[in-house]
């Protein structure tokens, strides 16, 4: 079972990225949906990170919202998010840190 959750900076930036535009062009109420979710889906990864489809170079990804991926690794009993991207950009040039 994973005990420690460790975001990378990019994916970190990435998610307050969400946030801000959220709380800007949404609402508050909307933000802090979004965080809860977000929340949610990281306590059940750590319990159940097989749920996860597999993405490349060893990483897991799992949608949080219709427009949000997380991408992940387990490392001994560690969950690292190693990415966090909007599912309407192009693989190619979405921004994600190198596995």
């Amino acid at each position: 079972m994973v005990k420690r959750v460790r975001w990378s900076p990019e994916a970190e930036s990435r998610f307050i990225e969400v946030i801000g535009y959220l709380r800007s062009e949404w609402s508050e109420r909307d933000a802090t949906r979004f965080i809860q979710r977000t929340d949610a889906t990281v306590r059940m990864l750590m319990r159940f990170p097989g749920i996860s489809r597999k993405g490349r170079k060893g990483t897991r990804e799992v949608l949080v919202t219709k427009h949000n991926i997380l991408c992940f690794r387990i490392k001994g009993d560690e969950l690292q998010v190693v990415g966090f991207w909007d599912t309407r950009q192009h693989p190619r040039t979405r921004r994600t840190t190198n596995p």
